[in-house]
């Protein structure tokens, strides 16, 4: 089994170079041949998620191969809205940004998914959001 990490980023050049620099020294290095300071050109990026289909930049662990780090390419909500919306929780040590539920539920919609229409019913009644 498997188990993904999806994450969304800043893809400004100098969050791009210390976000690499953070996964490489963690052990996880890309699993396509696109160097990921070429996520920074938004015409690049958004070229990649739809010609070819690539929703996801990838970073693999060989120490650790059933966790995959996953970049969104390209999301229907614009990052500022998700960081100004996040929500702040403490794990261990560290400080950890969630997407906040209204964000999640954008999200899922966007992928559309039939586990994530699950998702966003069961997210919907867990938080009582209008959505059946």
């Amino acid at each position: 089994m498997t188990a993904d990490i999806d994450l969304i980023i800043d893809f400004s050049s100098e969050n791009i170079s210390r976000f690499e620099k953070c996964m490489n020294e963690s052990g996880y290095f890309p699993s396509i041949p696109v160097p990921f300071k070429e996520m920074g050109n938004e015409e690049k990026r958004n070229a990649l998620a739809k010609e070819k289909n690539m929703p996801v930049y990838s970073f693999y662990n060989s120490h650790a191969a059933n966790v995959v780090v996953d970049v969104l390419v390209y999301t229907p909500v614009v990052f500022d809205e998700l960081w100004n919306n996040c929500e702040k929780r403490k794990v261990g040590n560290a400080e950890v940004y969630l997407a906040s539920v209204d964000g999640l539920i954008k999200l899922k919609e966007y992928a559309g998914r039939p586990q994530d229409k699950s998702d966003i019913i069961l997210l919907s009644k867990m938080f009582g959001k209008d959505k059946t």
